[in-house]
């Protein structure tokens, strides 16, 4: 289930259950890995593929002037050849969703159909949404792990986001427990990457889009769901329970609504 190939003389891991069912290529978040998608998407009928980009998991991180969304697209791209997928449905969570929209905006032929969850990206690098990431890299960069945490947990800007979304303030936690060098150059690079974003041929290639947001996510603002669904001309937005208030329902519902969504 977890395997490994290598793109560009960088070796990538990816997970693929080799279920029966239909396909869903499904990206995780910034700083994530497949533990992410497997646990968001809970239909284990369904032949779940996720690719740990670049840097993430227990993919290397290659050359760090090659981060972004754009050659994670690529690396996916890769991948699905690997596989002998030619075209597939795609999702992706926040960071992910950005990579499927790019793929379906540079090779639209090779998408059948594309779910944003949570998304984090618009059209510009560097969403406001995002510069909690570039904080929490300068305590890492300047503290280390252990000195960073204790310093970031008592800033201004981490207790603003507990008060809105502890779930938020939780993943901005788990950064601290990452190789610190590693995720410092990965967030500097990321947060600046271009989104390859091109909502016009997403709509003129009709490719059935479903964005899902949730509320209380100031990561992942319902605002960024609206931006996209007007850019790309969406009409099937769904808002799901806040996981900030109930991650299993959270979860029960996004993994239902892209069910619902791919199988049509």
């Amino acid at each position: 289930m977890i395997r490994t190939f290598n793109h560009q003389g960088v070796s990538l891991r990816y997970y693929d259950n080799q279920a029966e069912g239909p396909v869903l290529v499904f990206q995780h978040g910034l700083t994530g890995n497949a533990e992410q998608t497997r646990g968001t998407f809970t239909n284990r009928s369904w032949r779940l593929i996720t690719l740990e980009c670049r840097g993430h998991g227990g993919s290397d991180m290659g050359p760090p002037e090659e981060l972004g969304i754009l050659t994670y697209a690529q690396d996916l791209l890769a991948l699905l050849d690997h596989l002998e997928i030619d075209k597939a449905p795609l999702a992706g969570i926040s960071m992910g969703a950005a990579v499927c929209a790019c793929i379906a905006s540079q090779v639209p032929d090779r998408v059948l159909s594309l779910s944003l969850v949570r998304p984090a990206w618009g059209l510009r690098s560097s969403p406001e949404n995002l510069q909690i990431f570039s904080v929490a890299a300068g305590y890492l960069n300047l503290y280390g792990a252990i000195e960073g945490k204790a310093r970031f947990v008592e800033s201004e800007v981490f207790n603003a986001l507990q008060q809105s979304s502890q779930d938020n303030a939780n993943s901005m936690l788990n950064l601290f427990a990452l190789d610190p060098a590693q995720t410092v150059a990965l967030l500097n690079r990321m947060l600046c990457s271009q989104t390859g974003l091109r909502p016009e041929v997403i709509r003129r290639q009709a490719i059935p889009v479903q964005i899902i947001s949730n509320a209380q996510d100031v990561i992942h603002p319902e605002s960024r769901a609206s931006e996209l669904m007007a850019l790309l001309g969406a009409n099937n937005v769904v808002t799901v329970f806040p996981k900030n208030q109930d991650k299993a329902r959270h979860v029960e519902e996004v993994t239902a609504s892209l069910v619902t969504f791919h199988r049509a």
